[in-house]
């Protein structure tokens, strides 16, 4: 996730053929953010990727070549900026548009001739919901690593042999655990979040190099990522 650093401007990314529009749109947001310009899709790729990406891409879907919605499925498969947020800006008003432009990965719509008021309050909300949203990330992460770290400090002060038959229960629990998220993410059914809730703990102490991994893909509902690694850490712990 691209962060936005609250000592600085945060950077918007208008990309359109027209001059006009560009510079529309560049005199609106001047004063309140750093403004980079593309007038074509393969510019605005480029500068997506560059080492120095936009916080938010204000994208036309009309364009020569590589038209506005290439660019934004291109941006959603790619890692380096799937999580930068896109706003398309057209001339195109029909509904099926709109509907593709937000199944392709975009957040948000805004038809021309825009509104400049609304255009600004747009991406002054957009914007906050991916501070936060980052800002939690880092905390969720945070909390994950100290909980583990204590959990670890917990083991060295209090070692514990465990028997024959305390290890073999502890491996039936793990396996039936895996086995009903296993299930639960191949038929995409929501109660994977609760199951991996309920057994954060135990997967943590079982797949320490992939729990954090599998937790993250399930809140993100990518139940496909989640079911891979699952079975990359179950795999690994095979006799």
């Amino acid at each position: 996730m691209v962060d936005i650093n609250c000592t600085e401007k945060a950077t918007i990314l208008v990309v359109d053929d027209a001059p006009d529009n560009l510079a529309l749109l560049s005199n609106l947001l001047k004063n309140d953010y750093k403004v980079k310009i593309a007038n074509s899709g393969e510019r605005a790729l480029q500068i997506a990727m560059s080492d120095t990406p936009p916080n938010l891409i204000l994208l036309d879907i009309v364009m020569p070549g590589m038209d506005g919605y290439e660019v934004c499925q291109r941006l959603k498969r790619d890692p380096r900026t799937v999580n930068i947020p896109v706003i398309f800006v057209t001339a195109r008003t029909e509904v099926a548009d709109e509907r593709k432009g937000l199944e392709l990965g975009a957040i948000d719509y805004i038809t021309k001739p825009i509104s400049p008021p609304i255009v600004m309050v747009r991406v002054k909300n957009h914007l906050a919901l991916q501070e936060r949203s980052s800002r939690e990330e880092v905390e969720a992460r945070h909390d994950w690593l100290k909980k583990s770290l204590e959990r670890f400090v917990t083991q060295l002060e209090q070692p514990q042999k465990q028997d024959k038959t305390t290890v073999a229960a502890d491996i039936e629990n793990r396996k039936a655990v895996c086995d009903k998220l296993e299930i639960l993410l191949v038929n995409g059914d929501t109660d994977a979040v609760d199951v991996m809730d309920e057994n954060a703990e135990l997967l943590d102490e079982a797949y320490p190099n992939h729990s954090h991994e599998i937790d993250n893909y399930i809140r993100c509902f990518d139940f496909e990522a989640a079911l891979a690694s699952l079975r990359a850490a179950t795999a690994a712990t095979l006799p």
